[in-house]
């Protein structure tokens, strides 16, 4: 596009007042229309992808062009959390615009899609860090190409390129096209309007979906056994916690009085991706009153993802959000959070091998830093019983297969199939909670995305202080095809769940429904009906917590509410409903 006569303004999530002036200056943007690609790499010249959180993606450079022979197609399967697009590229190859501080600017791509997509900017700062900076509002779906476009906040002080895209954070296909940028300069106060998008007819077929497979495997190699250290001196089981605490007595879970605990509750995702992207530490509201809106459902315990190399302050994680800082507000929000009455779960939920970060969940823990990573949590939380904590969020190891192979390494570490890193097992983990003095209850996944406890007991960690539950994960997909994760139906609730549930303590550390619904979870929707999947939890003293106290796409990720005073969407309502019952 030219010099925009008038421009759609779309509200940004910070809330900054928009500005329209009454004349704008084209800013060139290297390759816009996405036509070349000289080293074939499916990524076209001078952009790059981008993303975070956890699903299975692929990129193609499509012939489906809007102008032009191509166009630049997303399909992002098996979403969870995070979000994929395609961006100007960053750092100093010189293709990323130069941008004034102080000024706006309108952002303008083509694009269709079925899923949740909006307008994503980044900035340089002056020490040629790249900042996620500002987001626009969720775009209208588009079966033909539509026009996305979003004016930018001020550009911020220090402020030296900019780089831009659409991103999509849901399952689904996004295609993009000819983008542009102009420089609205400095502002001039004009009321704003809805955001809007322009369908105009495709010079050529719709895009279409094109299926990508799960995560892809590491050369097989026998798992090996961590370095021989010494394991901790058996710490002496605790007689009984004290005050508002938890702990594993046979069975079950309980208090200081020996009542069985059974934790309904939610997780509160943001904490693991949000500081690793380098834009904050929390994604949503932290406050009291979000903490309030989770009691009015009888919330009794809140899972909050962690990032590793966040905690510890390494990877290029920026000051602002790791190390300290970051230490010292999930600090803060246990004591909050527990202070009202409701337990706390500590998850690694984003493992960072090496010394870069990754976008993505990664199959194992690693032996780089999870260690140093639970030996520092557990040191902060070991003096509050009512924090417990959950090894690493989901391993699948052994391309994500229940195998001998993927239980030894969940356990044991070291040279694992489908792990290109020394990974770390539950028991050198384990031992670095334990070398600290904490007693705290540890929760224990096994391999499939924590999907399966089917050898749990033959492969669970020896634990000194005899505080350990299992970990599992269960979700749901659709009514015509409702398998999502290993464990979904009744039969084998009943044939792996149950028995061990008459000797170990079990967590369903995170369920969801992808239909947006709750007849999966409920079990009406099943192709056979099967009891209602928290109902069978209550009779066999299991607990569980949903995925997610979130207010994202429902469809792209199970989302409890749609808004932080707990409005709950069609999946929490069921969820609510059974949780009030208590």
């Amino acid at each position: 596009m030219g010099t925009l006569g008038s421009v759609v303004v779309a509200l940004t999530q910070l809330g900054q007042a928009q500005f329209v002036p009454a004349a704008a200056t084209t800013v060139s943007v290297s390759n816009p229309s996405l036509e070349t690609d000289a080293n074939n790499d499916k990524v076209p010249d001078c952009w790059q992808t981008q993303g975070s959180g956890r699903s299975a993606s692929s990129y193609t450079w499509s012939t489906a062009g809007h102008t032009g022979s191509h166009a630049e197609q997303l399909t992002t399967t098996r979403y969870k959390s995070g979000q994929r697009g395609l961006f100007v590229q960053m750092g100093t190859s010189g293709c990323g615009p130069a941008v004034t501080a102080g000024h706006t600017y309108a952002l303008d791509g083509w694009y269709s899609t079925g899923g949740q997509a909006r307008i994503t900017a980044f900035y340089r700062d002056a020490s040629g860090t790249w900042v996620r900076w500002s987001a626009g509002p969720t775009l209208p779906t588009a079966t033909t190409w539509a026009q996305a476009e979003y004016v930018t906040p001020a550009v911020p002080a220090g402020a030296t390129g900019l780089s831009f895209g659409i991103e999509l954070s849901s399952n689904g296909t996004l295609t993009t096209d000819d983008y542009s940028m102009s420089d609205l300069g400095g502002p001039t106060a004009s009321p704003t309007s809805s955001p809007t998008s322009t369908p105009t007819s495709s010079p050529s077929s719709s895009p279409t979906s094109s299926p990508t497979s799960s995560p892809t495997s590491s050369p097989t190699s026998s798992p090996t056994s961590a370095p021989t250290t010494s394991t901790p001196s058996p710490t002496p089981a605790p007689g009984g916690c004290s005050g508002f605490c938890v702990q594993v007595s046979g069975n079950r879970l309980v208090d200081s009085s020996g009542a069985t605990v059974q934790l309904r509750g939610a997780n509160r995702s943001g904490t693991q991706y949000a500081c690793s992207e380098g834009w904050g530490i929390f994604d949503g509201p932290k406050d009291d009153a979000s903490l309030n809106a989770m009691l009015t459902w009888h919330i009794d315990a809140v899972r909050v993802s962690l990032n590793d190399a966040c905690w510890l302050g390494i990877n290029g994680v920026p000051s602002a959000y790791g190390g300290a800082n970051y230490q010292a507000a999930i600090k803060d929000y246990v004591s909050r959070i527990t202070a009202k009455g409701m337990y706390v779960i500590l998850d690694l939920h984003f493992a960072n091998p090496g010394s870069t970060l990754q976008p993505d969940q990664v199959p194992m823990a690693d032996r780089d830093h999870a260690n140093a990573f639970w030996a520092g949590v557990a040191s902060t939380f070991k003096s509050n019983p009512a924090v417990v904590f959950d090894l690493f969020n989901e391993p699948y190891p052994d391309s994500n297969r229940n195998t001998t192979a993927a239980w030894t390494c969940v356990r044991d570490g070291g040279t694992c199939p489908g792990v290109n890193y020394a990974a770390a097992g539950s028991q050198e983990m384990l031992n670095a909670i334990r070398g600290t003095g904490s007693t705290n209850v540890v929760m224990v996944g096994g391999p499939q995305y924590a999907g399966t406890v089917s050898q749990w007991t033959t492969y669970k960690p020896n634990d000194p202080a005899n505080q350990l539950a299992a970990s599992i994960h269960i979700y749901y997909n659709s009514p015509s095809s409702p398998d999502w994760s290993p464990c979904y139906l009744q039969s084998c609730w009943d044939s792996t769940m149950a028995p061990l549930a008459t000797t170990t303590p079990i967590v369903i550390g995170e369920f969801g429904e992808h239909d947006c619904s709750y007849g999966l979870i409920g079990g009406t929707s099943m192709p056979t009906q099967q009891q209602d999947l928290l109902s069978w939890a209550d009779a066999h003293g299991v607990s569980y917590l949903g995925w997610s106290w979130f207010t994202g796409n429902c469809a792209g990720e199970p989302a409890l509410i749609s808004d932080y005073t707990g409005t709950p969407t069609t999946y929490g309502a069921g969820v609510r409903s059974h949780y009030l019952k208590f």
